[in-house]
């Protein structure tokens, strides 16, 4: 559970980094409400899956647009596939 756990906070930076947040007024901002806690902003943003066929955790979104869709289809976790499977074909 732990080494799962360390996964997806390791994800969570690295997305927060790629999507160039480090600073923002969220997490950097005089009264941020995460200020200083990128991890807890990245956790709080992102959505996170187990892919339906390595069982790896990966990056599925933003949170927000997971609330927004949410009941609209239902996806299977069979269905949830990491990139590395998907582009294997598997």
């Amino acid at each position: 559970v732990l080494e799962v756990k360390q996964k997806v906070e390791a994800l969570a930076l690295e997305q927060l980094r790629v999507d160039n947040l480090e600073a923002s007024e969220s997490v950097a901002g005089k009264d941020a409400p995460y200020k200083g806690k990128p991890l807890e902003y990245a956790l709080h943003s992102y959505t996170f899956y187990f892919c339906g066929q390595c069982d790896e955790p990966f990056f599925g979104g933003a949170a927000a647009c997971a609330e927004s869709v949410s009941g609209e289809r239902e996806i299977a976790p069979s269905e949830r596939v990491c990139a590395a499977c998907d582009a294997r074909g598997d």
